[in-house]
């Protein structure tokens, strides 16, 4: 009988045990893909900087400046027979509503007062 207990004990420990180290495995396991993904996450926000830098260096005036005057280049200046001009049918005076909009202005900040005070 004392036997049956040693080898019941000696299983229970050794499950146990078995449970424990599987902890432990996943634990060092997570704690590597975190540092892996931390190093994926900084080579990303590095090609992002050379990204951002790369855009904005072909957006740059200098850049566009230098393309337009290539040798082989199709792009070129406007010049004025490519300007549209277009012109105004109507023109608004602008006392015509200045005036109403500085009423309606002091209708609307003396509104709290009451409707008769500002008429």
């Amino acid at each position: 009988m004392n036997l049956f207990k040693f080898i019941r004990l000696t299983g229970f420990c050794t499950l146990l045990a078995l449970v424990y180290i599987h902890m432990q495995m996943n634990i060092m396991d997570n704690a590597y893909q975190q540092e892996k993904q931390g190093r994926r996450i900084k080579e990303l926000a590095e090609f992002n900087g050379n990204m951002r830098y790369v855009i904005l260096r072909f957006k740059s005036a200098n850049y566009i400046g230098d393309k337009i005057f290539a040798d082989k280049s199709d792009m070129q200046f406007v010049d004025q027979a490519n300007v549209v001009q277009v012109s105004s049918v109507q023109t608004v005076p602008e006392n015509a509503q200045l005036g109403e909009s500085k009423k309606n202005l002091s209708d609307s900040l003396l509104s709290f007062l009451g409707n008769g005070i500002t008429k």
